[in-house]
């Protein structure tokens, strides 16, 4: 079976995406969840990047995401909030090939931020932070970790974490 259909249905999205992202500053926030936890904190901060205007958001879980799909939001996107739950003490393999994407050339100074969930003892937000470093990202400054599950209150936070941000990276933008 040929999956033709497949790459023809992409393409029109990928053409349809390019024409948005051409317009409009993006903010990609790509994530990894292992219960759910992460993927809920995605949205909401996605929902707080929205009430900024002309700010246009994708997210993705990075799992059901092909490498080139990946390098094409990161090379597009004006901003980058990357999520991952701590399992192991360590950021889940999809990130790290998240951050292969990064061109450290190309994106140099687009804001990052990071975000998540953890049961334990959290080093994924240490490890998110040092990476952006060396690809020389600009940090947010802060970054959003809730122990187990996200309730109302962190909801709130993670609205107001994206708010935050895309009014930082677009008054970036406008003084450049």
């Amino acid at each position: 079976a040929t999956h033709w259909r497949k790459y023809v249905d992409m393409s029109e999205r990928y053409a349809k995406d390019a024409l948005t992202l051409g317009q409009k500053p993006m903010v990609f926030i790509p994530f990894v969840s292992a219960y759910h936890n992460t993927g809920n904190m995605a949205d909401k901060i996605a929902e707080g990047i929205k009430k900024v205007d002309n700010v246009h958001v994708e997210v993705h879980d990075v799992e059901k995401m092909p490498y080139e799909q990946m390098e094409y939001y990161l090379a597009n996107c004006t901003g980058v909030i990357m999520g991952s739950p701590t399992i192991n003490q360590n950021i889940l393999m999809p990130i790290y090939q998240l951050f292969a994407a990064v061109n450290p050339i190309l994106d140099k100074g687009k804001l990052a931020g990071a975000f998540g969930s953890y049961g334990w003892s959290g080093e994924a937000a240490k490890m998110l932070e040092s990476n952006f470093a060396n690809l020389k990202l600009n940090y947010f400054g802060e970054n959003l970790f809730v122990k187990f599950t996200p309730h109302e209150e962190s909801m709130q936070q993670c609205v107001d974490y994206g708010e935050n941000f895309a009014r930082k990276m677009m008054a970036e933008i406008e003084t450049e």
